[in-house]
């Protein structure tokens, strides 16, 4: 009886002890657990961010007021457009005289007030859908590209970009201009913003090499992998020169544009060159155009095997 009793006591301790750290979990799973999704700071969705002609509230037909702003008009049908902060996708679709609509919902920091936002990407290329709904996405992460003509609403190739003050509902009130100019108070106005939830972007991306080190020998195949990140704005662009020895002449091994991985594998055929000092020099800019270099010397060195005369 008294052996009986202790299993209970020790089963009853057992289970308030796991209550007790199943509550202690669950308390730390809302600060933790979507980390990584928290908007801590943005960017424009354009890269760069011109040609902006209706702005936030303004007026721009007899009783009609627009949310958000017009920008890119200028740019090219097919221009990258970018998330401009971490988030998840609630919607991806084609709207009328919209073209692709892409809404993104975004949760601000406890310092910026914690709450939930949605980011409007409209007028974009219907058949370029890069996002569905329910995908995580980064800040500076390409959702789409500039539509056309009719996609922007028979207007020159241009994005609509607004960002709503209230979470994602599943009703749509995402439009482009509203008539009741009190709605103009559910939206911010991108212009404003964004600069005040920039994060100061002064350096470049960083730059790694793998398979391939400072003084290394290269046969007639020179492998490497370039890996780029950016943190901040996100990489825009990478370029990869080969140069001779006195750094005069240079050959563009591989230039990219848009950046859509950090990993870039590179193989070149080097039997041709000359063996000595040659050097690598990997060019890499972020979306709001710093710059960073990283620059190595290699040593070809070729083994060709020629074949003897024959013996008379």
């Amino acid at each position: 009886m008294g052996h009986l009793l202790l299993v209970r006591i020790n089963k009853a301790l057992f289970s308030g002890v796991f209550l007790a750290f199943a509550v202690f979990i669950g308390a730390l799973l809302p600060k933790f657990a979507f980390a990584a999704g928290i908007a801590d700071h943005f960017v424009f969705p354009l890269n760069p961010w011109v040609g902006n002609t209706i702005q936030h509230g303004e007026e721009f037909s007899a009783g009609l007021y627009h949310v958000g702003t017009d920008a890119g008009f200028g740019q090219p049908e097919g221009t990258p457009v970018y998330a401009v902060a971490n988030g998840v996708v609630k919607e991806s679709q084609e709207r009328s005289g919209f073209g692709l609509v892409v809404l993104i919902e975004h949760t601000l920091p406890e310092s910026a007030g914690g709450n939930t936002i949605v980011s409007v990407y409209g007028h974009l290329s219907v058949g370029n859908n890069m996002v569905s709904p329910g995908q995580e996405v980064s800040v500076g992460q390409q959702i789409g590209v500039l539509g056309n003509t009719t996609e922007a609403g028979s207007a020159r190739p241009h994005i609509h970009f607004g960002i709503h003050k209230s979470a994602y509902t599943g009703v749509w009130v995402y439009y482009g201009h509203v008539s009741d100019l009190a709605l103009i108070d559910d939206w911010y106005d991108p212009a404003v913003f964004i600069p005040e939830h920039a994060v100061v972007d002064d350096r470049g991306p960083k730059i790694r090499l793998k398979h391939l080190r400072r003084s290394m020998v290269v046969h007639d195949v020179m492998n490497m992998d370039v890996r780029v990140k950016d943190k901040t704005s996100g990489v825009a662009s990478v370029v990869v020169k080969l140069l001779n020895k006195h750094k005069h002449h240079s050959q563009v091994i591989q230039a990219i544009n848009p950046v859509e991985t950090p990993d870039i594998p590179i193989s070149y055929d080097m039997l041709e060159k000359k063996n000595g000092r040659w050097y690598i020099r990997i060019i890499a800019t972020d979306k709001v155009g710093n710059t960073q270099r990283k620059t190595i010397p290699v040593f070809k060195n070729s083994t060709r095997v020629t074949a003897l005369p024959p013996v008379l």
